[in-house]
C-alpha cells in the first residue's frame, strides 16, 4: 500500500487463468454482472439509431477493399459518399514546396498522411489481368479542411496553393473516418462499467 501511494497513476491488470483446455475456435465469455445484463437488455429494447445513421459508412471497409474503385471529385456529385469518409494521401508540405505535379514514388509512403481529394482515376492490368487503380489528387489547403478532420502534419497548406500528385496506386490512398464519427462517440451509444464480484479479490486488496 505504501508502494502504490507514490504512484502518480494506479493500473489495475487482471490475468484470467484457464481451469480447463481451451479448444481451437472456441469463444471465451465474461462475465460482467447482472447490473451490465440488466442495463444492456435495457439499452437494446430502447435503442433507436441516430438522426445522421443513414449517413454513415465505416472507413475501414472502404480501406480495406483494395479492388473497389475510389469515386473522384466529379463522380462524388452523382453518388457521394457518407459525411463521415475522408481521403488522405501521403504528403511532405513544408513552407517554399514546389506545388507540383508531384508523381507518386515508393519513397512517398515514408511522409505523413494529408487531406486529399481524388480527381482523377485510371487503371491498368496486372500480370495477372486484375485491375489496379491509380489516383490523382489535390491536397486540401487550410480553408478546405474541416475542423473534425485530423490532420497528421505539422504544416498546412495556405490558401491559394494547389499541391497535386499524380500516379497514386490505391494502396497508397488511406480512407478514414472524421474524428468523433464512429460508433463510440455517438451520444446514444452503451456505456457502462464493467461490474465484478468482490468474491474475485483477495481480503488483502479490499478498501484500501
Amino acid at each position: 500500500v505504501k508502494f502504490l501511494k507514490t504512484m502518480n497513476v494506479i493500473g489495475l491488470s487482471i490475468d484470467f487463468v484457464a481451469t480447463r483446455d481451451i479448444q481451437p475456435g472456441e469463444e471465451v465469455f465474461i462475465d460482467y454482472g447482472i447490473q451490465w445484463e440488466e442495463a444492456w437488455n435495457k439499452y437494446v429494447k430502447d435503442w433507436k439509431p441516430p438522426r445522421d445513421a443513414d449517413d454513415y459508412s465505416a472507413g475501414a471497409e472502404l480501406q480495406n477493399d483494395l479492388t473497389m474503385p475510389l469515386r473522384t471529385l466529379d463522380e462524388q456529385k452523382e453518388e457521394p459518399y457518407a459525411g463521415n469518409i475522408v481521403f488522405y494521401c501521403h504528403y511532405d508540405y513544408f513552407e517554399g514546396v514546389d506545388e507540383g505535379p508531384w508523381e507518386w514514388a515508393p519513397e512517398w509512403e515514408g511522409h505523413a498522411l494529408y487531406p486529399c481529394e481524388l480527381t482523377a482515376r485510371h487503371s491498368r492490368k496486372d500480370e495477372d489481368g486484375n485491375a489496379m487503380y491509380y489516383y490523382s489528387a489535390v491536397m486540401l489547403t487550410d480553408k478546405e479542411i474541416p475542423p473534425d478532420v485530423k490532420v497528421y502534419t505539422r504544416d498546412v497548406i495556405p490558401e491559394g496553393e494547389i499541391h497535386v500528385m499524380t500516379s497514386i496506386p490505391r494502396s497508397a490512398v488511406v480512407v478514414r473516418d472524421r474524428m468523433y464519427s464512429k460508433d463510440e462517440y455517438a451520444v446514444n451509444a452503451f456505456r457502462h462499467e464493467m461490474m465484478m464480484p468482490d468474491d474475485m479479490f483477495p481480503e488483502t486488496w479490499m478498501n484500501l
